[in-house]
Parts: structure tokens; sequence; C-alpha cells
């Protein structure tokens, strides 16, 4: 098991390729490796940083998932909903989540617009925000395909999108090997961080 304590020790894991979406002029056939140095460049410079956040290694384990039995008497939104009971015991293998929310710059890179509202913050470093659940899935595919070209490219191995998408219809590639969101186990496992009380 491991404690909130241990966060800080969890291992960084910082892409060794990235590759910022080519341009509608940067279409002509060029050989994959000077696309994914060129591409390294233009991110780079537009960005100053990587393009998508350190992933942080998450260390697989058990946990209690829900809400305990007290929650059923908090007043207001406080509340714990009725699909929060009882709680279930599970085991989650080890996974990779990114360390910080997406940023705009990042969204930006990817998609090629920032959607933010200013009045809630803007700012290349600050959470992109005002995203349904359907732009999060394009971005997550979008990322795919943009770091698959730059693996193949070095000579790793391809990533497969996580999401089929087809107007509102959504499934879930099982055993994809690009980007996803956590599942709602991964995140309260992760959110949590080791503690049995209430709230992480």
């Amino acid at each position: 098991p491991w404690t909130a304590a241990r966060v800080s020790e969890w291992e960084v894991v910082v892409p060794e390729v990235e590759e910022a979406e080519a341009t509608a002029e940067d279409k002509v056939e060029e050989p994959v490796e000077d696309k994914a140095e060129d591409a390294l460049s233009a991110q780079e410079n537009a960005l100053g940083g990587p393009l998508r956040p350190a992933l942080v290694s998450v260390p697989g384990g058990t946990f209690l998932m829900g809400s305990p039995d007290e929650a059923r008497t908090w007043d207001g939104e406080r509340q714990a909903s009725r699909y929060e009971f009882p709680q279930r015991k599970l085991t989650i293998p080890t996974f990779q989540m990114c360390q910080t929310e997406v940023t705009q710059a990042q969204y930006e890179a990817v998609m090629g617009n920032n959607p933010s509202r200013c009045d809630f913050g803007c700012g290349k470093n600050l959470p992109v925000q005002n995203v349904s659940w359907f732009d999060a899935l394009a971005y997550l595919n979008k990322l795919t395909t943009i770091e698959s070209v730059a693996r193949v490219a070095n000579g790793n191995s391809s990533l497969s999108a996580c999401y089929s998408i087809h107007g509102l219809e959504v499934a879930w590639l099982w055993g994809c090997t690009g980007y996803r969101l956590p599942t709602e186990a991964e995140w309260e496992y992760a959110a949590r961080a080791g503690k049995k009380t209430s709230w992480s």
C-alpha cells in the first residue's frame, strides 16, 4: 500500500519525443524523420515546452471505492449520491496519469484553438476549460496520433487511439495503447492518495 506521503516519490515519466500538429501547408510529403524534427522545433518555438504534461506512474493497489456510511447524513451538496454506496474493494493495476491538468497551451498545440473563457482565467500554463467530454476525447485521440507519428519516426512502435467516435456514439477501444481519460475508479484511487477518510 502507498500513502499520500509517498506521492512525491511517484515516478515522473517525461516523453522522449513529442510532435506538434502539422499545419495545412505542411501536408507535402517529407521523410518521416524530417516531419518529427520539424514538428519538435515548431512546438518548442511556439510553447517553449513539451506538447503534453509529464506523466506520473501511479503504483497499483487495493482501495475502498465509494463513500463511507457517514456520508449519508451530510447536508446539501456534500451528501453522497446513492450510487456511491456501498463501498466496494477494488484492485487497481499501476497506471500513468498526467501530473497536472492539460494546459491551455498544450490543448491549443494539439487542437489548434483555445476554448477557454478568459473571465475564468487565460494563460498558457493554466488548465484548459470550457471543454466538453467529446472535446476531451477528440483531444486524446489527436494527441495519440501526433505522438504515434513521432514514435514511429524514431523507430518505436505506434500508439492506437482509445476512442471510436461517430457523432454522439463513442466506444472505448479495449486494449488501446494511446491516451485516454482515467476510469472513475482510477481517478478516485489517485485522488484518495492512500487515505481512507471521507475526503482526500
